[in-house]
């Protein structure tokens, strides 16, 4: 706690932090099980409770870096642009990682208007961590074939192309990567062999998140 105040964070975000804080001392009964060492839930807790992970709302990040092999996993006709983007960045690391926060206000679904709040509340953070390269991501959520058989998820792409990042595939999604959960109409269209999405990848950089919250804060007042 007394490490908090020094964070290299917006204010919006170590709210947020001391919001999980009062969580994980006071869990609903529902939560006891994520409580397990043996959890993912409980890795992904413990790395927000040491300032290691960052909360902002439906998504959080950590600093990581960008895999040199997802370039080998990726289209050859892609390579070119990568290299482009890692060469503007000035290296693989370090960048933010976004992850889901499985604790998100909808856990039904994934919003726009959440999801912009928290790129725009990594964006002010950026400020305070200069080294920071820019943002990565990686999911079946970014898959055209996703977009086109959840349109309700579409915008978790189109954002980024819309805005300046590069995005490449790296090969077919496992079954265990959670498109078959949530949605009975994704296990349905799997089973039938007309839904196999790809595990696709983001690139966005520093300079262009900057610019994309400068106009968020002129059009929202954010």
């Amino acid at each position: 706690m007394p490490r908090i105040r020094d964070w290299p964070v917006g204010e919006e975000v170590k709210v947020r932090w001391a919001e999980e804080a009062e969580f994980f001392a006071r869990p609903p009964a529902v939560w006891a099980s994520a409580f397990s060492l043996k959890t993912t839930r409980f890795c992904e807790m413990a790395r927000v409770a040491t300032l290691r992970r960052f909360p902002a709302g439906q998504f959080h990040w950590e600093l990581s870096g960008w895999p040199r092999s997802f370039l080998l996993r990726s289209p050859p006709s892609s390579w070119p642009r990568l290299v482009g983007y890692v060469a503007r960045a000035g290296g693989f690391r370090p960048f933010a990682e976004t992850h889901v926060n499985a604790r998100r206000k909808n856990r039904l679904t994934l919003t726009e208007a959440e999801g912009l709040r928290s790129y725009y509340l990594l964006a002010r953070s950026l400020a305070f961590q200069p080294r920071i390269k820019g943002l990565i991501t990686g999911s079946w959520l970014y898959c055209p074939t996703t977009a086109e058989f959840a349109p309700h998820l579409a915008w978790l792409r189109q954002f980024f192309l819309q805005h300046g990042a590069a995005i490449a595939s790296i090969g077919h999604a496992p079954a265990n990567s959670g498109f078959l959960v949530g949605s009975d109409e994704r296990r349905k269209l799997y089973e039938e062999g007309r839904y196999r999405p790809t595990m696709t990848y983001v690139i966005w950089l520093r300079s262009d998140i900057l610019r994309w919250s400068r106009e968020f804060e002129r059009t929202q007042g954010a």
